[in-house]
Formats: structure tokens, C-alpha cells, sequence
């Protein structure tokens, strides 16, 4: 749902109307926390060839038929041309969507990264098939895999930067204000500084809304795990049970991967082959691996470490989703891969496949 202004006044965020064939129906309200600019409208037991027109103020509609509408918006059209339970493949009627100014911004945006993101599909496609597939049979086509890893990583370098360009132009939309949120969910690397910079160009706007509020502690906790912040000291268990610091595991001198896990994650056990082949070409020349499991249930984690056979640290953290290992690094999913430097400053996220094989041979000639 699009907020009207920064200040915080919205329109409805849920609402029930009965339809009358004898006349239209505005409707408004007010919510107390600012959701996200969308609403689900359901329709029930509307006649075939009904004709029917919506209009809101400030409201982003979201059908079944998965048409994205915003407003002022007018949807105006008979029911049976719309691909729901009543479509009808001889419809006559034309379907006419306006949006508002909103939401025209939100396409405009996305129309000026479409060929970007585009090639970037393409390229995560050819990734997949040259590289992925193959590696889950051991199979490591490693040059062409780095070849497209470097490809994909540029592309979402320009599309990083064409979103920042966006949101420093349009710092009063709500678009740019969810933009600058999905940076901050620790998929996108970005320095302590790039965070900062998109807080003080929204924060000038936004000021203290409830929105903003969030955002800002988000980005706090951002920066604790921004590219060129050290690492974050947490307490973990050992194999044996003993609590360790992970900076008593930490190697001087090398760059190290934390890899986070968990026995019952496929995708974190599909990964460990290669990790291996990784570890087996560069443990020699100043890399080294700890894995960081979530597994709650001791027997489990024991259990995956001896089917696995992983030549290198293992910890874990007990407490699971509700522990250090992911809420201090701001995991939201596993696997997550962060690799650090020789200081022990956060280098790269995401290093999983052949990104991490890419970061390598940079790093380790």
C-alpha cells in the first residue's frame, strides 16, 4: 500500500464492501502501522458480464489475475476479460488500467534496469546450466563457472547503482524508501558508507516515521556486517561441546569463509562438495573454511559432520535461528557464505559456487 505522504497518512489497508448494482461505493480508512504499497482485493460472486470500476485514492491494487494497479487508479472492464473463473476466451469487452503517479514511478523504474536485469537472467541461466548442474555430480567446469560468476557480479553492480541513482532522485517516494530496504537484507554488498549515505538521503524526507524508524535500525545493523567491518565476535560450540569465541578459531594471516549451515539444509549439503574441491586447491596458499552450523539438535549436527567428512572448523550455535551466528550476521537463509580478509574485515557475501572460485583467484594468484 502507497503511502500518501511521508508523514505517515495512509489510506485502508483491509476493507469489506458489498456491491450494489445501483451505485458506487467510495470507501477510506486508517491503519496504525504503515504496511508494505500493496493490498489484496477479492472479488466474490460477481456475474459474468458485470461490468464493474474501482477507484481509490493513494492504493496500490493487486489482483488475482496478478494485475498491479496504484492510484488514483480507475479498473474498468467486464468481468469476463479477465482471466479468472468467468474468462471467456471470445471476450469482446477491453480491459483499460490507469495508474497513479506512484506507481507510474515504480514502472518507470523498472523499465530503466529491464535490459539490465534481463541479461542478467540470461546470464544466471547459462550459470546454472554450465556450471551449477554439473557441479551437483562433482563435475567443476571452474573457468567458464568464473567466467559467468564475474559476468552476473558486474551486471548486479550496475543495477546496484542504477537503484541508488533512483532513490537519491526520488528520496520522497515510498518506491525508493522499499528499494533502499532490500539493500539492507544481506544479499547486496555494500560499505558501511553506501549504507550511511542512502540513510541521511532518506532520512531528510522520511524524518521519524514509523517506516523510517525501522529503516534505520536495519540500517544499523547493516553496517556491523558491511563490506570493510571486522567480523563480529560471537560465542559458539565446539564438536566436543566446549563454548569457544569465534575469534579463538580465526587464523592470522588468511582469508577465511564463514560458512553457515545446517544438517537439514539440501541446498548447504549440495555445497559441500565443491567446498571441498575449493579447500583442496587453496588450503596451502592462505585460505581457510569455518563452518557455522544451526543445527538445534547436537545428535544432528554430529550425525551430517560424520556423513560429510569436512576437513576443516566446525562450530555451531545451539540457539538456531534465535542465535548470534544469525542475528548478529544478519542471516536469512542458509547456506550464507561471508568471506573475510587477511585482517578479518568482511571481503565478500554470498560466496557460494563458483563466486567463491572467482574471489579466489583474485585474491590467491
Amino acid at each position: 500500500m502507497y503511502e500518501r505522504k511521508p508523514n505517515g497518512e495512509i489510506f485502508f489497508s483491509s476493507l469489506c464492501v458489498t456491491y450494489s448494482r445501483f451505485g458506487n461505493y467510495p470507501a477510506n480508512g486508517l491503519v496504525t502501522e504503515q504496511p508494505q504499497y500493496s493490498v489484496v482485493v477479492c472479488i466474490f460472486h460477481i456475474l459474468q458480464n458485470t461490468e464493474i470500476q474501482l477507484i481509490s485514492n493513494d492504493l496500490r491494487l493487486i489482483f488475482t489475475c496478478s494485475l498491479l494497479l496504484a492510484s488514483p487508479c480507475i479498473f474498468h472492464t467486464a468481468i469476463h476479460t479477465l482471466p479468472t473463473y468467468y474468462w471467456n476466451p471470445e471476450r469482446k469487452g477491453k480491459m483499460i488500467i490507469q495508474g497513479s503517479e506512484t506507481e507510474d514511478l515504480y514502472q518507470s523504474f523498472k523499465t530503466s534496469i529491464q535490459e539490465l536485469s534481463k541479461a542478467r537472467n540470461q546470464a544466471d541461466g547459462e550459470y546454472l546450466e554450465q556450471y551449477h548442474r554439473p557441479a551437483l555430480d562433482n563435475i567443476f567446469n571452474t573457468e567458464e563457472g568464473i567466467r559467468l560468476a564475474r559476468r552476473i557480479s558486474e551486471l548486479d553492480r550496475q543495477i546496484i547503482q542504477a537503484t541508488i541513482r533512483f532513490i537519491k532522485q526520488n528520496p520522497a517516494s515510498v518506491v525508493a524508501l522499499d528499494q533502499a530496504g532490500y539493500f539492507l537484507l544481506g544479499e547486496i554488498d555494500l560499505t558501511s558508507g553506501q549504507i550511511e549515505d542512502l540513510q541521511n538521503t532518506l532520512s531528510g524526507v522520511w524524518g521519524n516515521c514509523p517506516r523510517m524508524t525501522e529503516f534505520k535500525e536495519k540500517a544499523e545493523m547493516a553496517k556491523k556486517i558491511a563490506i570493510g567491518a571486522p567480523f563480529q565476535d560471537i560465542e559458539l560450540t565446539d564438536p566436543e561441546g566446549k563454548k569457544v569465541k569465534l575469534s579463538e578459531c580465526l587464523p592470522t594471516g588468511k582469508y577465511v569463509m564463514l560458512e553457515f549451515w545446517a544438517s537439514w539444509c539440501g541446498p548447504c549439503r549440495g555445497e559441500i562438495p565443491h567446498l571441498k574441491h575449493v579447500y583442496q586447491n587453496y588450503k596451502d596458499k592462505g585460505f581457510e573454511i569455518i563452518s557455522v552450523s544451526i543445527d538445534q539438535k547436537n545428535k544432528d549436527w554430529q550425525k551430517a559432520m560424520k556423513e560429510e567428512k569436512m576437513p576443516w572448523i566446525q562450530l555451531n550455535d545451539p540457539q538456531g535461528e534465535n542465535g548470534p551466528a544469525i542475528q548478529v550476521y544478519n542471516v536469512t537463509g542458509v547456506p550464507h557464505c561471508i568471506l573475510l580478509d587477511k585482517e578479518g574485515k568482511i571481503f565478500k557475501t554470498n560466496m557460494r559456487g563458483a563466486y567463491l572460485d572467482a574471489a579466489l583467484e583474485q585474491l590467491i594468484p
